[in-house]
């Protein structure tokens, strides 16, 4: 009996080929999950930076620090402060003050310095 050559692949080398990318996919994103999270920390950490120039800039302004009763609405949504709208922590921390030294922080622990 005479065996033809045949043209294509087996299902073994196919199953092989499938288990080789998949490996590779997941080594790929356990890479990239982490740095999408630390990203979150740099913006939160961003945005304090900037609300915090805005606390200094009202005091200056109106000799006085915000408290925590008027923070959101002479700070966060001010429109001379913030043009493109008030800053968001992208975990869905919320920004208060620190009634003592009067800096911005996160209720998201892991995002505080």
């Amino acid at each position: 009996m005479i065996r033809r050559k045949e043209n294509g692949f087996t299902l073994i080398e196919v199953l092989l080929i499938v288990m080789i990318l998949g490996l590779l996919a997941a080594i790929a994103y356990a890479s990239i999950f982490p740095t999408r999270a630390e990203g979150f920390k740099v913006q939160c950490r961003n945005n304090r930076v900037a609300i915090n120039s805005k606390i200094d800039l009202y005091y200056f302004e109106h000799g006085e620090w915000p408290d925590n009763t008027n923070f959101e609405e002479e700070i966060l949504e001010n429109s001379e402060f913030f043009p493109d709208g008030k800053p968001v922590c992208q975990k869905g921390g919320t920004y208060s003050i620190n009634e003592t030294t009067h800096r911005c922080q996160c209720s998201d622990p892991e995002h505080n310095d």
